[in-house]
């Protein structure tokens, strides 16, 4: 029961700052203690504080996406060891993924945490010199030939395909 109500306050949070970050539109809050039909139970959670929560990550959000801006960046071991007993099981989990290699974006689908607790937790880590943010390497550059023969011959077509070859020595 703990737990599920923690995941329901987590999702709350999360629905709470997605809603911040609209830029259109428009929602209507009712306060009521009854419960609806077909809903199992209830959140119980402070409205000023989840609202307050919901305005620190919509300040927070921009720095996390400067630290940590690429979703196909690794993260390597840093120069310090990583505190077991001061860890969450969130933050054990999001060490685990990132020592094994995964990428922010896979870490982020793996995580079981919304995407910006990810980075919060993941942030942390690198400030603490637990984690060392490795960003992802340029893809390679591949030259393009300089004339249509030489593209012939770098594709290999040849004589064998007379049509392919002479649409590639027009251009």
């Amino acid at each position: 029961e703990a737990g599920l109500q923690a995941t329901l306050q987590a999702v709350a949070q999360d629905l709470i700052h997605q809603g911040m970050k609209l830029k259109r539109g428009s929602y209507h809050f009712t306060a009521t203690s009854d419960v609806q039909t077909g809903i199992r139970g209830r959140i119980c959670m402070d409205i000023q504080g989840l609202l307050m929560e919901g305005a620190r990550r919509c300040d927070e959000e921009p720095r996390l996406f400067e630290a940590l801006p690429s979703l196909q960046m690794t993260f390597a071991r840093g120069t310090k060891p990583p505190q077991q007993q001061e860890m969450g099981e969130a933050t054990a989990r999001l060490l685990k993924l990132a020592l094994a290699g995964r990428s922010l974006g896979e870490i982020i689908a793996q995580g079981k945490v919304s995407a910006f607790t990810v980075r919060e937790l993941l942030h942390h880590l690198c400030e603490a010199g637990v984690l060392a943010p490795v960003a992802p390497e340029l893809a390679e550059v591949i030259p393009l030939p300089k004339s249509g023969q030489a593209a012939v011959r770098a594709r290999g077509l040849g004589l064998r395909q007379p049509a392919a070859a002479a649409v590639l020595l027009l251009l």
